[in-house]
Parts: structure tokens; sequence; C-alpha cells
């Protein structure tokens, strides 16, 4: 676990140093400042919310999905590029440790990534939600800003529930002992 830790650790040094994080980080604050101004909703509150969620979070997600395969891709160049490779490769860890490791740190760098979108987003939508008014607040609250659930049905057996009824009714007599159909 520690050579997983350390190729990791080693690998979101090489993103820092090379100032691509910081490269990420303004391009993703670039979109979600950018783009709710610029693009127009239906003109009601719950439209602008729409958009503001569903555009900034969507080409968020797209330039994270395409700056994964660019580190991944510009790490192992680099590494090669640098005899690095050929250091680690010699050292007692296995390959699998190797690409792991770096699958590791590039994942704790979207992660920082996302945790930095998402927080931007909620402040943003924080901001809209207070200037609006109250109508259009419970109406936004009501249809966007919730959080649903499909929840299917307990599905409960009735047979020993009916079993016992029939039971009690037949002993108070209400129900004949000859009736058909009834057991």
């Amino acid at each position: 676990m520690n050579k997983l830790l350390a190729i990791a650790s080693l690998e979101i040094r090489g993103a820092v140093r090379s100032r691509l994080f910081v490269s990420l980080m303004l391009i993703l604050l670039l979109v979600i400042a950018g783009l709710p101004p610029t693009l127009k909703g239906d003109g009601t509150a719950a439209g602008g919310m729409m958009t503001l969620l569903y555009y900034t979070m969507g080409l968020a997600f797209l330039v994270l999905c395409l700056s994964t395969l660019w580190i991944g891709c510009a790490a192992i160049s680099r590494e090669i590029e640098e005899k690095q490779m050929q250091l680690v490769a010699t050292k007692p860890v296995h390959r699998v440790y190797i690409w792991l490791g770096k699958w590791l740190g590039i994942l704790g760098i979207n992660a920082v990534l996302l945790a930095t979108v998402g927080i931007a987003v909620y402040a943003f939508v924080c901001r809209d939600v207070r200037g609006m008014s109250e109508s259009d607040r419970k109406a936004v609250t009501a249809d966007i800003l919730v959080g649903r659930r499909i929840v299917a049905p307990r599905e409960r057996s009735i047979e020993s529930e009916v079993r016992a009824a029939v039971a009690r009714l037949r002993r108070s007599g209400d129900i004949p002992e000859g009736v058909a159909g009834v057991s």
C-alpha cells in the first residue's frame, strides 16, 4: 500500500509542479463563472437555475474527462522522456502498482477539482436563490433543488393474515364448515 501511495503522491506533485493543476482549476472556474451569463434560459427563475446546474456541471464534467486523459498520457510520456520511468521500473515495484498509483494520483487530482467545482456551483446557486422573489424561490426549491429517489413499495404477503381471518370467522360461525373455496 505504501508503494501505491508513494507513486500517487509523486503523480500529484508532478501535476502541481507542472502547473497543470492550477491551469485546470482556472479553466473550470472560468467555465462555471462565464457560462451561465452567456446562456439564456426560458426567462423563468427555474429555467435560469436549470441552465446554471446542467450546463455548468456538464461542461465541467467534460473538461475533467478530457483532462484525465491528458494528464495520464502526459505523465507517462514525461516520465519516459525524462528517464524517470526506467528508474521506477527497476525498483522492486510491480507494474500494476505503478499503473494503480498513477491512477490514484489522477483520481485525487480530479476529486479536488470536482469538489472545487461543486463548492463554486453551490455558491452560485445560493447567491441566485437569495436574489429571487419568494414565489420564485418556493418554485425553484420545490421543483429543482430537491433530491428525489424512487422508492418501490414494500411487498408484504397477506396470506397469513387472510388465513388467520378465515380461521377466526369459522370459529365464530360466520363461515360454515362446508363452504368451498375458503381454506
